[in-house]
């Protein structure tokens, strides 16, 4: 900025310049620091108290299920942070079960109080359980066209709406106006399957086929969401091999098909979990389920996160946030044992070790800028100090010593009344930070 205007100027102008120049930058610098260090401080508290809510929710999730584990991260974290040379922890090294539960409650059911099925072959679970497969056979027969498979699909369609009329009656009067309706030739993918969740307002269902769906679904939720968290990680170490292995147009056009590939996977299962969503949130009320959304939560597209393969915090990593996916750990037996495999681990260990350095990161933030606060204002007071020190020399040309004292006396009172600003600025900061912490502990109790 100043190399044009002093490019053509002699040795002393030009250090004069440079000088004028620097003044006004420290002088510019020095009055900003009050309304620059409130706005910075009214950010980190906010942030400090989320990511310690969050880092706090995540270790209670966590510690529910592998306690064991939980225990063995923080023990890393503190080797690591006492000493540099250890393992770093940062770095990464369903619904069958539903079905299963299913099938044996209605075989006691059968046998221990003698109810005879309205089916001699199709339980109501397995006629529910059926109806959300042949759904999603619609999903890939909107994907991929397959000529091949779609006459088969079309008769187990209707065979399943043959044996879905005994258990839904009401089912019957929509198939036939669905039939009216539609005069033109259609495909499978094009047929209303009329599950509960799809006829809640249009006809009456059972409660028992209601809540055999509620449950299937959450499964297969939580059936999605292992699907997604692995399709993330699986495109995670895709682009890391892509990017230290590979060269040459070739392999990474190789690569590039196999993370389209990848990426079309990851939005299908993020399609699905959405579908499912809908479902259970539609037959919750009606059945007077709130327990599933403590795991449950609407997917956004940020939601969906690709995993690091190492912890760096990049510029603005600090603002990032565990996505709610990773907190949820799995539903049912199989889920369990999918889950403790050791990259799973891997991951979710890499996980909370990201949101325990946020929450640490905003903790030492807010500390550093309560104390930086502190030094402004004693660098002030001494430097007011020190330029009213300076009024006193004595000068031999007496003109010229009452010119340094009324200047060091001008000065004096310009940092006297800079300091006196500042506090005036800051003196809710205190106060701030008792409530935040006041509102952050009444929310964890």
């Amino acid at each position: 900025m100043a190399a044009s205007s002093t490019k053509d100027m002699g040795p002393g102008h030009h250090r004069d310049t440079l000088d004028d120049y620097l003044g006004d930058w420290n002088w510019k610098k020095l009055i900003r620091l009050g309304p620059s260090i409130l706005r910075r401080i009214k950010e980190a508290i906010p942030k400090c108290n989320d990511h310690l809510q969050d880092f706090e929710e995540l270790t209670r999730l966590l510690g529910d299920k592998f306690p064991n584990q939980v225990v063995m991260w923080k023990w890393q974290v503190e080797e690591w942070e006492n000493d540099s040379m250890k393992p770093n922890p940062f770095e990464v090294k369903d619904d069958a079960s539903i079905r299963l539960q299913l099938a044996k409650e209605e075989a006691g059911l059968h046998v221990g109080e003698g109810v005879l099925p309205l089916h001699s072959d199709v339980t109501p679970s397995v006629l529910i359980s059926t109806g959300i497969d042949l759904e999603e056979q619609h999903e890939i027969i909107d994907n991929v066209y397959m000529t091949a498979c779609t006459n088969l699909l079309m008769r187990h369609i209707e065979a399943w709406q043959q044996v879905q009329v005994f258990f839904m009656p009401g089912v019957s009067g929509l198939q036939n106006e669905w039939a009216k309706l539609t005069n033109r030739p259609y495909s499978p993918e094009d047929v209303p399957l009329f599950l509960p969740s799809q006829i809640t307002s249009k006809a009456v269902c059972p409660c028992m086929l209601e809540m055999i769906e509620f449950r299937l679904r959450e499964g297969q939720a939580h059936d999605a969401l292992n699907d997604l968290r692995q399709g993330l990680r699986s495109r995670a170490y895709m682009l890391k091999f892509k990017d230290w292995f590979l060269c040459g147009q070739g392999a990474n056009t190789w690569a590039r098909n196999c993370l389209k590939a990848l990426n079309a996977k990851i939005n299908a299962t993020a399609a699905r979990y959405r579908i499912v969503y809908h479902a259970v949130n539609t037959l919750s009320p009606l059945l007077g389920q709130v327990g599933w959304k403590d795991k449950l939560h609407p997917l956004a597209d940020e939601d969906i996160r690709v995993l690091s393969s190492r912890f760096d915090l990049q510029p603005g990593e600090g603002r990032c946030w565990v996505s709610w996916i990773w907190w949820v750990c799995g539903y049912g037996e199989q889920a369990t044992e999918n889950e403790s495999d050791d990259g799973f681990q891997e991951a979710i260990c890499v996980e909370w070790c990201k949101a325990h350095t946020h929450a640490h990161r905003w903790q030492e933030e807010v500390t550093l800028l309560f104390e930086e606060m502190q030094q402004v204002l004693r660098f002030l007071n001494w430097h007011t100090k020190w330029w009213m020190e300076h009024s006193t020399i004595a000068s031999i040309d007496g003109i010229l010593s009452d010119g340094r004292q009324a200047y060091a006396e001008h000065q004096a009172e310009l940092q006297h009344q800079i300091s006196t600003s500042f506090a005036h600025t800051w003196r809710d900061t205190q106060r701030f930070l008792n409530i935040a912490n006041t509102d952050s502990a009444s929310l964890q109790s």
